[in-house]
């Protein structure tokens, strides 16, 4: 076997490996989140961002994507931002019935994820629901 076709295989031996440990090493692989969503999450990839969102809920690591950023770095993440006056009513009914009216939050896109500001930085990330 010549040198350049023992690089490929191992190449080729690599990705498989890095794959299985993508899929079957996960913190909790009863988790609903895709392969896709993990290399998002990652930076490897790009995706629908709404659908992103969506696979969060059932990320227990969603945080680090979030904590300690600022706004301008979330919105490179997201796309875009929100202050609550412009979400979904729902959410704004949520919001004025909350402890986090006199904070400095918004939402991620049109999702039910507020983020909630400390020192210009994200300091918790939260899912409104059940309000």
């Amino acid at each position: 076997m010549t040198r350049g076709r023992l690089i490929a295989l191992l190449v080729v031996v690599l990705c498989g490996v890095v794959l299985v440990a993508t899929v079957f090493l996960r913190p909790d692989p009863t988790e609903a989140t895709s392969v896709r969503y993990w290399a998002w999450k990652h930076g490897l990839v790009k995706m629908d961002l709404d659908r992103a969102l969506d696979e969060m809920v059932n990320d227990p690591g969603r945080d680090s994507i979030v904590l300690g950023k600022t706004e301008a770095e979330l919105r490179a993440k997201f796309g875009f931002t929100l202050p609550v006056e412009q979400a979904s009513p729902y959410v704004q009914y949520c919001y004025k019935n909350s402890q986090y009216t006199k904070d400095h939050v918004f939402m991620l896109r049109h999702s039910n994820w507020m983020v909630l500001m400390r020192d210009n930085k994200a300091a918790q990330l939260l899912r409104v629901s059940g309000c």
